[in-house]
C-alpha cells in the first residue's frame, strides 16, 4: 500500500476497506476469537487492522483490543521491519462484524510512503480459519482518509534479500489427515492461513480463498477446471470419477470384486480408507516364495508397525491378443490394516522414505538371486567371499538399469567391513539394510522430496543408516560406500 502525505497537515491517515470479507460479515465475535496479521510499517508511522460493527463503532473505539505486545490493534507503532501480530478479540465479544479494514497513520512530511500487509487471518474460538488476505494475486479494496493523495493497494512480491532469505516469510507448512489431504496450512509466523474440509470423494466444502493448490489426498488441484491431477490421469472430485480409464485396464481380481470393475471409479468407491497412488514404483518379481522374501525384507526395514501397512498389490492386465500379464507391486494401506491409523510416512523416517519411493512414477524391480550370480562386473555373493573395498567384486546387492538384485535372504551375507563404519568395527547386515541401500541407488535420480544427496552412493548410505537408527538410535553408521 502506498500514498503521498500532505506536508504539515494534521490528522493524516488512510483506511483501506476489504471489499469482500466472506463469512466474517455477520459473525458475532466470541471469547477466544483471534486476528492474525504480518505487517511492515515505517518507524515514523503507525497502523494495523480492525473491524467495524453493526452497532456503528469500530475497533478504534475499543482500546482494550491489543496484540501480544500490548499494541492497539489498528494503531501499532511502525518498526521498519516485519511485525508478527496476534490480536485477541475477546474484549469486543458479542459485537457483530460488518466490515474489515487496514489503517495507516502517516507522518505529514510530504513524502510518499509504502506499507505492507500479509497473512491477514481470523481464527474463531472453535478453531475454524477465515482468511482475509493470504498472498492472493489480487485484492479488492476501497479507501478513504485525509491528507493523502493517490492511495493505492496493490499486490507485489518482495525481492528484498531480508525477505527472500527468511523462512518465516517464504515458507508455509501443510498439515494432512490420514489419507494425505491438506487440512490446514500455517505460515512462518506460526498461525493458520488456510483450512480445508473435503467431502468423501474430494469435493471441497465451503471453499476458502487462498493460494493452496495441493488439496485432496495431497494432489494438485487445477484452478481453472477444478480437477485433481493424479499423475496418470485427471480426477473429478465433484463426480467422484476419473475422466479417463485406469491405465492398468482389466484385472482378474475384478471378477470377485465388482467395485473395481468400473475403470473410471475411484479407489473401489471407498475413499475414506483408500487412496489412488501416483505410480507403482517397486515391483516384486519371482515366484510366490521369492516375492514374500522381498516383502519381508521391506517390512524388516520399516519396522513392525509400518510393516503391517505393506501388502502385495496384484495387477493383471489384458493384452491386445487376449493374453494376460500378472505383476506384483508394493502397496501401502492408507490408515493401515484398520483404515484409521496414522499416515504411513509419519510412522518413522524409513517409512517416509519408502513411501516417497512407492509414490513415484518410476519403477524399480526387486529380484532375489542365488550366490554367484553375475551382474555386469559384479558378483552377487556374501561379504566374506570378496572384499567390499579395492577390486570390484562380491556384494549382496547390486542395482543396474532399474533392477535391484539381492542375495537370497536364506544366505548369511556376512559382516560389513569395519573400515566403512563410524566405530571402525565390523557390522552385521541383513536384507532390510540391503534392500533400502539398493533402493537408495535406484531412486537417486528420481528427484524425490528431501533426496538431496550428491551421489547415488550417498543416497544409498543415507537410507541404509535410516534403518540402523530406526532399530537402535545409538547404532554406529556407515560412512563410506
Amino acid at each position: 500500500m502506498s500514498a503521498t502525505t500532505c506536508n504539515g497537515c494534521t490528522g493524516a491517515y488512510v483506511v483501506f476497506n476489504f471489499n469482500n470479507i466472506g463469512d466474517l460479515n455477520g459473525h458475532t465475535i466470541q471469547p477466544g476469537d483471534k486476528l492474525f496479521v504480518r505487517q511492515l510499517i515505517p518507524s515514523n508511522m503507525a497502523g494495523g487492522v480492525g473491524f467495524c460493527f453493526t452497532n456503528g463503532n469500530c475497533v478504534t473505539s475499543y482500546p482494550a483490543v491489543k496484540d501480544q505486545n500490548g499494541q492497539w490493534a489498528p494503531w501499532a507503532s511502525g518498526t521498519g521491519s516485519w511485525n508478527y501480530r496476534r490480536i485477541d478479540l475477546t474484549p469486543v465479544q458479542g459485537l457483530t462484524i460488518n466490515n474489515a479494514y487496514m489503517e495507516i497513520i502517516a507522518q505529514a512530511d510530504g513524502s510518499t510512503w509504502h506499507v505492507y500487509y500479509d497473512d491477514v487471518v481470523v481464527q474463531w474460538a472453535d478453531g475454524t480459519v477465515h482468511p482475509l488476505y493470504t498472498r492472493e494475486s489480487s485484492l479488492s479494496t476501497s479507501q478513504y482518509g485525509t491528507g493523502q493523495t493517490n492511495p493505492t493497494a496493490t499486490v507485489d512480491i518482495s525481492t528484498a534479500t531480508a525477505d527472500v532469505n527468511n523462512p518465516a516469510q517464504t515458507t508455509y507448512y501443510y498439515h494432512g489427515d490420514h489419507i494425505g489431504s491438506s487440512r490446514l496450512m500455517t505460515s512462518g509466523g506460526g498461525w493458520p492461513v488456510w483450512q480445508g474440509t473435503f467431502l468423501p470423494y474430494g469435493e471441497e466444502y465451503n471453499a476458502q480463498m487462498g493460494t493452496n493448490h495441493y488439496k485432496f489426498t495431497g494432489q494438485e488441484r487445477d484452478d481453472e477446471s477444478g480437477l485433481d491431477y493424479f499423475g496418470a490421469r485427471y480426477y473429478s472430485n465433484g463426480l467422484g470419477r476419473f475422466l479417463s480409464t485406469d491405465p492398468v485396464h482389466f484385472q482378474a481380481s475384478m471378477l470377485i470384486d465388482p467395485q473395481r470393475f468400473n475403470l473410471y471409479a475411484y479407489v473401489r468407491n471407498n475413499p475414506l480408507r483408500f487412496i489412488d497412488p501416483k505410480g507403482e514404483a517397486i515391483e516384486l518379481t519371482g515366484d510366490e516364495k521369492q516375492r514374500q522374501k522381498e516383502m519381508d525384507g521391506l517390512k524388516s526395514a520399516v519396522g513392525k508397525q509400518a510393516g503391517e501397512y505393506l501388502y502385495q498389490n496384484k495387477v493383471v492386465t489384458t493384452n491386445k491378443d487376449g493374453s494376460t500379464t500378472t505383476r506384483y507391486f508394493v502397496g501401502i494401506l492408507s490408515g493401515g490394516p484398520s483404515g484409521s491409523g496414522s499416515a504411513f510416512g509419519s510412522l518413522n523416517s524409513v517409512a517416509k522414505s519408502l513411501g516417497q519411493i512407492v509414490g513415484a512414477p518410476q519403477v524399480a524391480q526387486l529380484a532375489i538371486v542365488p550366490a554367484g550370480t553375475k551382474i555386469g562386473e559384479h558378483e552377487i555373493n556374501t561379504m566374506r567371499n570378496l572384499p567390499i573395498l579395492g577390486n570390484i567384486g562380491g556384494t549382496p546387492g547390486i542395482t543396474s538399469h532399474g533392477v535391484v538384485s539381492m542375495l537370497d535372504p536364506s544366505v548369511d551375507p556376512g559382516p560389513l567391513d569395519g573400515s566403512v563404519m563410524s566405530d571402525k568395527k565390523d557390522s552385521i547386515i541383513d536384507y532390510g539394510i540391503i534392500v533400502m541401500h539398493e533402493l537408495g541407488h535406484a531412486s537417486w535420480e528420481w528427484h524425490l522430496p528431501g533426496a538431496t544427496y550428491e551421489s547415488s552412493g550417498e543416497r544409498a548410505i543415507g537410507l541404509e543408516n535410516e534403518v540402523r537408527k530406526l532399530r537402535n538410535p545409538n547404532s554406529p553408521t556407515r560412512k563410506v560406500h
